[in-house]
């Protein structure tokens, strides 16, 4: 597999934004994950690997 047949992104969380409002929290994003993985996997048919660290792995796992 090449680095070509992945779907490479990069996000800053909805609650590290800080410009939302009402405030946010880790179900909001954890839901900003799970969309975005159903994009690239159901809709791209495409192949994913998850980096994730700090607060983020909480959310992403």
């Amino acid at each position: 597999m090449s680095l070509s047949e992945l779907a490479i992104r990069h996000h800053v969380l909805n609650s590290l934004a800080w410009t939302t409002y009402p405030p946010v929290g880790m179900m909001d994003d954890a839901e900003r994950i799970t969309d975005e993985l159903v994009q690239v996997i159901d809709i791209e048919h495409k192949d994913v690997a998850i980096v994730a660290h700090s607060y983020g792995g909480i959310v992403a796992s």
